[in-house]
């Protein structure tokens, strides 16, 4: 069974060199946990508050509370917020980045909440939340889907141009970050793939990589707007196309056959890194072992448009792949 051959494929990751910083250990104290997890972290709490009629109940530490409901914690609120001091050069956190990654630039969250039956109003696009003084980060599969009020350079997309042009209907993700810098608040619908951008004064529907609306930061959001589109598609209820008619959406890492050949590719990656350790600080790189991994395509596809050099790793595992079933056939 043969497959590209590896050595070709070090020549290409070679140019796709930008720093990714590699994590330390993570936490072991997220949501999610039991109190026995809790215990062993945080240590024996000051008080302890019986649940509640909704089963909340919750263990004080100092200023700080936790809650849980069916022995699992479901928030917290209260502790000492340290963002960590870390090396300059480090790539800011994008869509699609971990909940590993994100506490390894910004530290434990202060504050930090799962999106419960009990939250009350509708439920927001993804899973849980982690808000620090420079923003809240939003999580769905463990993974960056978005974020509110961000105000770090830590939590970026990409900078303003030194000259910025304007950018609208048809502009790619680079053309509307080159014009007006990373959006301080961001949802990347999972389903579609769509990201809703909001800055001081516009806001913008992107589809593929591209914006498809845009309306004032005060207008609703596009979950509420008909989608102004060239070739509009059956809408979804996120505004976006029906996921149950468009299939790419899935990603070629989710095909049956990908399974093999993960298996089979995996060690031509760990030959890389025996040649060249540096591969694995490139996005590039990054982006061929989340394929391999099988990341959640909505994260894989989110970052790629934003990122050339992300993309140009995703492509490489794309062509491997195809050569692959090729010599298979």
């Amino acid at each position: 069974m043969k497959i590209m051959r590896w050595g070709v494929l070090v020549g290409l990751m070679l140019a796709l060199g930008i720093v990714w910083a590699a994590t330390e250990a993570p936490p072991q104290f997220y949501l999610g946990v039991t109190r026995e997890v809790t215990l062993a972290t945080l240590g024996k709490p000051d008080a302890k508050v019986p649940p509640d009629q909704d089963g909340k109940e919750l263990w004080i530490y100092g200023k700080a509370m936790v809650t849980f409901i069916a022995d699992k914690v479901v928030s917290w609120q209260g502790f000492n917020e340290v963002i960590p001091l870390r090396p300059p050069g480090l790539r800011p956190l994008q869509l699609g980045a971990t909940r590993e990654e994100v506490a390894y630039r910004l530290g434990f969250p202060p504050k930090a909440r799962l999106y419960t039956a009990l939250n009350i109003g509708a439920k927001p696009e993804g899973e849980e939340e982690w808000t620090y003084s420079v923003g809240t980060v939003v999580f769905q599969d463990s993974c960056v889907v978005g974020w509110r009020n961000v105000k770090t350079p830590a939590i970026s997309l990409g900078e303003k141009a030194a000259e910025p042009k304007t950018a609208g209907l048809n502009a790619s993700a680079r053309d509307l970050i080159a014009a007006l810098g990373s959006p301080p608040m961001l949802t990347c619908y999972v389903k579609s793939g769509n990201q809703y951008w909001v800055y001081a004064k516009d806001s913008f529907l992107l589809r593929g990589g591209r914006v498809i609306w845009q309306g004032s930061a005060q207008q609703q959001a596009p979950v509420e707007q008909p989608v102004i589109a060239e070739n509009p598609a059956a809408a979804g209820p996120d505004g976006g196309q029906d996921t149950t008619q468009n299939q790419d959406n899935q990603g070629f890492t989710n095909e049956q056959e990908f399974a093999t050949f993960r298996l089979a590719y995996q060690p031509v990656l760990d030959r890389m890194l025996q040649t060249n350790t540096q591969l694995a600080n490139t996005p590039g790189f990054k982006a061929m072992q989340d394929c391999l991994n099988q990341r959640p395509w909505w994260a894989i596809s989110a970052q790629a448009d934003n990122d050339s050099e992300y993309a140009a790793g995703v492509d490489a595992i794309e062509n491997a792949y195809h050569q692959y079933l090729d010599q298979r056939r």
